[in-house]
């Protein structure tokens, strides 16, 4: 089944257009590339330096699968209603007003600030379907970045967006110690690595860590920082699925401020939190709802990118074993909402390439090995969804358990 899965890959691939900082290749910069593609085109970016850009239309843009990643040292918005971006490093990523899927696989971001309004590393406002998979996003570090400001960045702003984090480690930035004047200087308070607005989100596998708070006068209470959150909900519903390796952390003062919160909700929020390490220190706020249950299913995809190398698929179950699970993989990125489920599956099943029933005890894992040669294969998304059959939500009582979505995307 995996080789016919395979098979299908090769009849997929797209126009592909080259960019190499130092040539030869089509184009020089990313910004050129995108001027002269059309959706569904595929951009391949080599090793190197490159400016910003704007991404207006639908096409995807993957890095090379060695390291290091091309680092792009602006500030990029995408405005498309899809796109894909894979394998590269940002200072700041905006995604805004996205009405189909945007997927962000294998990213570093915040590593490199600009200078910008935005105290954040990754934004996303106004999204229907945006996947976040094995990124590392930094909140900026005593936001000294960011032309000499001292307010503290989080790492993540999620707004009126649907969003799924896969296997991410988000981190708020430190506050900034010893601020002005001396002796009466000031810290400042430390960052979350995610603020949820509005918002429906889903992180599987993850590692969130806040900031710490910023050393004041004296270490004073009202001179230094407050330790940053652990994450912050408002009007929100947020599900936490994973193992004791992951984890929501809140962070502490440098001075005598306040600890933060574990997460901070508000605004009639929602949370569920299950498997991953958590101190049990929640801020619940205008009718806000936290759940704390016992492990529930997640899936992740891990391994290497290179040609030739192995992926594997790992739905991890509740423990109880002998668990039933249906696992959909497919290139047909189509959101279907079934009255029975808790959340949307996010490829069409009646589509998919390939469905198993799998048991799970108390995981299951499936490779999915990669061609020796990738050419015209750059840039396709293999989704990864399961439905655990007879587990039952502790979200929406009544409906079944739906894995968080991991996608595969192929680089070069």
């Amino acid at each position: 089944m995996i080789a016919l899965l395979l098979m299908s890959l090769l009849g997929m691939g797209a126009d592909v257009i080259t960019v190499d900082d130092d040539g030869p290749a089509d184009y020089t910069t990313i910004a050129d590339a995108l001027a002269a593609s059309h959706p569904g085109d595929v951009i391949t970016v080599a090793q190197g330096d490159y400016g910003p850009f704007i991404i207006d239309r639908a096409v995807s843009i993957v890095g090379t699968a060695l390291d290091p990643l091309p680092r792009v040292t602006g500030y990029v918005l995408v405005k498309a209603s899809r796109a894909t971006l894979a394998g590269l490093e940002f200072g700041v990523l905006v995604v805004t007003g996205a009405s189909d899927r945007v997927v962000i696989d294998d990213c570093t971001m915040g590593k490199w600030v600009p200078i910008t309004p935005l105290s954040e590393a990754l934004v996303v406002s106004a999204c229907a379907e945006i996947i976040v998979s094995r990124c590392r996003i930094q909140g900026s570090q005593d936001w000294q970045q960011l032309g000499g400001a001292y307010s503290t960045g989080d790492a993540v702003r999620v707004e009126d967006s649907h969003v799924v984090f896969v296997d991410c480690e988000l981190t708020g930035g430190d506050g900034a110690s010893d601020v002005g004047s001396s002796p009466y200087t000031q810290g400042y308070d430390g960052g979350a690595p995610l603020v949820v607005l509005d918002s429906t989100v889903e992180i599987a596998g993850s590692r969130l860590k806040a900031g710490h708070g910023g050393y004041g006068a004296w270490g004073l209470s009202d001179m230094s920082g407050e330790g940053g959150h652990g994450l912050i909900a408002e009007h929100s519903t947020v599900v936490v699925r994973g193992s004791a390796t992951d984890y929501v952390k809140a962070s502490f003062s440098l001075g005598q401020a306040s600890p933060g919160f574990s997460a901070l909700l508000t605004d009639g929020s929602s949370m569920v939190l299950s498997g991953v390490q958590f101190d049990d220190f929640v801020n619940s706020l205008d009718n806000s709802k936290f759940v704390h249950p016992a492990n529930e299913p997640w899936l992740e995809i891990f391994g290497e990118d290179t040609p030739g190398a192995v992926r594997t698929i790992q739905l991890h179950g509740s423990g109880a074993g002998d668990e039933l699970g249906i696992l959909y993989l497919g290139f047909v990125d189509d959101l279907v909402q079934l009255p029975v489920l808790e959340a949307p599956l996010w490829l069409d099943p009646v589509h998919a390439q390939l469905i198993l029933y799998v048991a799970v005890d108390p995981v299951f894992s499936l490779s999915l090995p990669l061609p020796a040669s990738l050419d015209g294969l750059a840039g396709l998304t293999l989704d990864v969804q399961a439905v655990m059959v007879g587990q039952f939500s502790n979200l929406v009582p009544g409906t079944i358990i739906v894995t968080d979505p991991a996608p595969i995307v192929v680089r070069f």
